[in-house]
Order: structure tokens, then sequence, then C-alpha cells
């Protein structure tokens, strides 16, 4: 699955605030274990399929831990980034707001080809407060996307 970004450190309170803000909606609201899930869902595919972006909070039993998102349908093709631009948009938001909230960072896992940059398949997005996000930084599928639309 391409695209999916994690954003460390965890700071659950923060987390579980801005994903109720960015109107998603917890799917397991377990009070122990070592993550929670939360999805948004953005509507339906040609195919019907429920586009989503999806949230795990992974916590560690140390206290560490990170906000992962990615979504779903996911991506397994360069070529599928076409179409997923509200996906992309609403994942990549909310992974800023919560590193720019947390002086986190935010990293990308690009694991198609024509996604990961001469091999490297996980990459540095943003390092709040010194790095913001920003477009050059973004997998080549994600950049395409934003240029060229759907």
């Amino acid at each position: 699955m391409c695209c999916q970004m994690s954003v460390t450190p965890l700071d659950i309170d923060i987390a579980c605030a801005l994903l109720s803000v960015g109107q998603f909606e917890p799917i397991n609201r377990a009070t122990t274990g070592p993550m929670l899930y939360w999805k948004r869902e953005l509507g339906r595919d040609e195919n019907q399929r429920i586009m989503a972006v999806k949230a795990t909070i992974e916590r560690n039993a140390d206290g560490t831990g990170l906000l992962r998102l990615y979504i779903e349908p996911s991506i397994t093709s360069y070529e599928q980034h076409a179409g997923r631009r509200v996906q992309a948009s609403t994942a990549l938001e909310i992974a800023a707001r919560y590193a720019e909230k947390v002086a986190g960072e935010i990293t990308e896992l690009a694991n198609v080809t024509g996604c990961s940059d001469n091999g490297v398949r996980a990459h540095k997005l943003a390092a709040y407060p010194e790095i913001p996000l920003q477009y050059d930084s973004l997998c080549a599928g994600y950049r395409e996307l934003f240029v060229c639309g759907d």
C-alpha cells in the first residue's frame, strides 16, 4: 500500500481531538490496547467502493507511538494515484496540522514503482517547526496528481 504517512511523536489527546474535528469517526473505542482506529469516508469511486482515509493511533508500552494515515482502497500501482485527490488532500491536511501541533515529523512510505525515489521507500515530508510540509517533498504520484488533477 503506497503513500501512507506516519507522524511522530504521539500525543493521543491531540490526535483524537484533531481526528474528531477532521470529521473522522472512531472505529474502535477500546480504552486498552496498543491501537485506536479512525475512519473518514469521502464518497464512492466508479466501482462503488468506499473511498476513505483511515487513521491508526499506535501506542507502545513505553508511551511512545505514532499517528499513521492511509487511504482506502489502498494504492498498489502508480496509476492508482489518479482519482485520489480528496483522499490525499485529507490525509496530508491532518498529518500537517497534527505535526504542527506536536512539533513532529511526517514520514511517507512510498512503495510502488515510480513513487520511491532512487529505491528509498520511506522519506521525511516535514519536521515542524523547522521544515513545514512542502509540495516538493511528496511522492511522485501525489505531485503528479496535484499538478495534473484527477
